[in-house]
Order: C-alpha cells, then structure tokens, then sequence
C-alpha cells in the first residue's frame, strides 16, 4: 500500500453478507493461521479456531474492501485542503461506528490539524452524503464544492 501522509483506522466489522459467505466457505488452507498469542486466547476461552479463523478471514475480507474507501476519501480531503489553505493538515481517516436512531450508523470522522499560533485539532464527522459523493461515481464536479464548503465551515468553525 502506498503511503498517504494520514493515518487510516477501519472497523472489522459490519462485513457483508458476501464476506460472511466466502469466510464459511473458504477451505481450511486458505484460512489465516493463528498467531502464538492468538492460540492462547482461543485455548483459554475455549473457542473452535477453525472458527475463529473464520472470523479473521472476514475481518480481513472487510478491510480489503473498506481501506481503498478511506484511502480514497482521505486524498480527496487532502486535494481540496491543499487547495484551500496550507496550515490545515488531515491527520487521519477513522471509520467509527456511532448511535444512531434506531441501530449504530457508520461514520467516517477526519481528524484535522491547524498549524501556527491559532492552531488546532479536530474530530469531525463527514457528512455522509459527501462520502456517499466521493466513494460514489466519482465525479469530482459533483462531491468537490461540497467537500470545499463542509472543510471551510469546519475551519471556521476551529477558531472559536
């Protein structure tokens, strides 16, 4: 993986039904091994480790398919930074499961850094249909203005 000059946290969890299916279907062979520290854990606990690594070809199976995503909004939010102002600097990129409703909602929260004497830093959650926009189809004339205004009101919003 190519460096990206921000740090990118993701969940191993929700996976998709297609996760889900290819981990339970996967042979023996094709599953992780386990780690000396990861045996202890499922000798102590009594878990079946083919199960168990079951459950790490699933996480494994999610991130392949999640990181690209915070790798993709991560850029975006660099590009339009760059353009915007260079003492404001996007730390990281951090898939976050938060309350929702009526279920948790998934969320992508940038953390934002400002250099200098009225420096800061920020956790801020992107507005899903910004995300929806960028992961989306791509078109930059359709995600980019509201990037721009959703980053500018965020550091507005950082010197109060």
């Amino acid at each position: 993986m190519e460096p990206t000059g921000f740090q990118i946290s993701v969940l191993d969890h929700p996976s998709t039904s297609e996760e889900w299916r290819k981990s339970l279907n996967a042979p023996e062979t094709e599953l992780p091994p386990l780690s000396r520290e990861r045996e202890e854990f499922v000798s102590k606990f009594g878990f079946d480790p083919i199960t168990y690594r079951r459950g790490l070809l699933r996480g494994t199976l999610r991130h392949e398919r999640v990181l690209p995503q915070a790798q993709l909004l991560g850029r975006a939010a660099q590009e339009v930074l760059r353009k915007m102002m260079s003492d404001v600097h996007l730390r990281a990129v951090v898939e976050r499961l938060s309350p929702g409703e009526h279920d948790p909602e998934l969320n992508w929260v940038f953390r934002l850094q400002r250099s200098g004497a009225l420096g800061w830093f920020r956790e801020e959650i992107l507005p899903p249909e910004i995300a929806e926009a960028i992961l989306g189809d791509g078109d930059r004339s359709n995600w980019e203005p509201q990037l721009k205004a959703w980053l500018a009101s965020v550091v507005r919003d950082g010197h109060q």
